[in-house]
């Protein structure tokens, strides 16, 4: 459907001609009916086309005669395409697998956009460290692992030598992109517990950066930079969050607001920036009784999968049970061996 459309369109003599660069997540293989009606166009030099996995079929002195079956890596350094149609056919360079997967999510919407366009809101009951409170809502990035990693890279390429210092906690969603993103910019990485099991004070005075998921209230940053301050004294510390529920509302590029937190209760105070993708809400309600194990939620993202389709998911039974004079228990017999027993359960038995 698609080719036909764009053969139509590219065809019909009332239309200017203009270069489309067409983005799709994989290239269709090159016998197919779709392959080649677009092979026409590619080697007419009126398309190009690029897949989400970095190859393009393209035009060129090199390959005019075999565009369909010529793969290569590409540079999608976009502000180079020619939009004149008499400049034919466009500039593109060879790159990396790393530059590939980092540039290509800002050809279609910058990647803090798609962040904020493809975050996952779970819905559920997940423990805060203040006890007898507990979150409905678990912000989920594994949709958006590539922009994250994109902007991750593209922050600490503006500091001057990072170390990053990270606190993920139960999101391991954001191992990956992180990760990723340290690779793409150089910098070195260590855990926060790695940093708290230091046996003394480094010299260094280059940039530390933490990198956490999520600022709710900021208690919990406010121990990182504590950790961070009392083995870095001298170094400049920054702090970056993939979501936070504080500082401006969204708007363009990332959002920030500073944080001051005393190193030490006779030290003191310091303002520290934080750097933030998406501006998010939460819904904090009393747990009484009952935490669930945040290993249920935020742990196994497969469960979300399989309770679209159950006509009763677990966070409906949870809210029935809150909602219910049900007094809750320890749970005592789990129903399977790899999961340890929950905090507190309703008593149905009661």
């Amino acid at each position: 459907m698609v080719g036909e459309t764009l053969d139509a369109w590219f065809t019909d003599d009332s239309r200017q001609a203009p270069h489309l660069l067409l983005i799709v997540p994989n290239l269709l293989e090159p016998d197919a009916y779709q392959s080649r009606i677009l092979a026409r166009l590619v080697e007419a030099g009126r398309i190009t086309v690029v897949a989400e996995t970095g190859q393009a079929w393209l035009s060129g002195p090199d390959n005019r005669d075999s565009a369909m079956t010529h793969q290569r890596l590409v540079d999608l350094r976009w502000g180079e395409l020619g939009r004149d149609p008499s400049q034919q056919p466009p500039t593109l360079l060879t790159a990396s697998d790393a530059d590939i997967g980092r540039d290509l999510p800002g050809a279609r919407m910058s990647p803090v956009d798609l962040i904020r366009a493809k975050t996952i809101r779970r819905l559920g009951y997940f423990p805060r460290p203040r006890q007898g409170e507990v979150n409905r809502y678990f912000f989920d990035g594994q949709l958006c692992s590539e922009e994250i990693r994109s902007v991750i890279a593209e922050y600490l390429e503006g500091l001057d030598g990072p170390l990053v210092v990270h606190d993920i906690g139960v999101s391991r969603w954001l191992t990956r992109p992180l990760t990723a993103g340290t690779v793409d910019a150089g910098a070195k990485t260590r855990s926060l517990a790695d940093v708290q099991r230091m046996s003394g004070k480094s010299n260094r005075q280059a940039a530390v950066v933490i990198v956490v998921p999520l600022v709710q209230t900021g208690e919990s940053l406010t121990r990182a930079l504590q950790i961070v301050r009392s083995k870095y004294p001298r170094a400049a510390l920054h702090v970056f969050t993939v979501y936070s529920l504080i500082g401006p509302e969204n708007h363009n590029g990332l959002q920030a607001f500073t944080h001051p937190f005393r190193p030490r209760a006779d030290a003191e105070r310091e303002t520290i920036e934080v750097s933030y993708v998406s501006r998010i809400e939460q819904s904090i309600v009393a747990g009484g009784g009952m935490l669930p194990n945040v290993a249920y939620y935020a742990q196994r993202p497969d469960h979300f999968v399989e309770e679209r389709f159950l006509s009763l998911t677990a966070d409906d039974f949870w809210t029935m049970a809150l909602e219910s004079d049900v007094p809750f228990v320890p749970e005592r017999n789990p129903p399977t061996e790899n999961r340890t027993p929950l905090n507190s359960v309703p008593d149905l038995a009661a």
